[in-house]
């Protein structure tokens, strides 16, 4: 997930090493898109819990709209993938509400963050934003080089134009030279 950054929960401020690690995407999607979420957790020595649960709820305008539980995937994870295309547009608060227990407490932790799914047709002005993106950066290059080449012009352009004129002077002097000869 090198799309997603992380955040730390406390589950009991008794006992900070007792964590909910949560793994959110990106907080913009576009319908259809498809993404893993879910959180990672960690007892009081850094153990990792595999018999906790993690609700996942995503919420629009105050009305659970989807719920579920997060399987345990392996060191501590739970995960579960969750198609927008199925949630439909909007902005969502997504809640995570994670338990686990030991022989005498059962150890809550929450983390809520919120997502934007967008209509469909935003792919394509993503998509054409990131081509032009593209295209201006190409174009600027060229400028770039454009004018680098008109600077080398410019000074063989001043170096001609100066030796022209050392080149007129000294045929002025030379006729002047040869006209006080005559004289002479």
């Amino acid at each position: 997930m090198s799309d997603a950054y992380k955040a730390s929960c406390c589950l009991s401020s008794r006992f900070p090493a007792r964590a909910l690690e949560t793994v959110i995407p990106e907080t913009v999607k576009i319908t259809g898109d498809s993404f893993l979420i879910g959180g990672k957790l960690t007892g009081p020595r850094g153990e990792t819990v595999t018999n906790g649960t993690l609700k996942i709820s995503l919420i629009k305008a105050g009305e659970e709209v989807y719920s579920t539980n997060a399987p345990h995937v392996g060191g501590g994870l739970y995960q579960v993938q969750i198609d927008t295309g199925a949630i439909g547009t909007g902005d969502y608060l997504v809640k995570l509400d994670a338990t686990y227990s030991v022989s005498t407490f059962t150890y809550p932790a929450s983390k809520t963050v919120t997502i934007s799914v967008l209509p469909a047709f935003y792919r394509e002005l993503l998509k054409d934003t990131s081509e032009l993106k593209q295209e201006t950066a190409s174009i600027k290059s060229s400028i770039d080089s454009i004018q680098s080449s008109i600077g080398s012009l410019s000074g063989m352009l001043n170096a001609s134009i100066a030796l022209s004129v050392i080149s007129l002077l000294v045929a002025i002097v030379a006729i002047v030279f040869a006209l006080r000869s005559k004289k002479t």
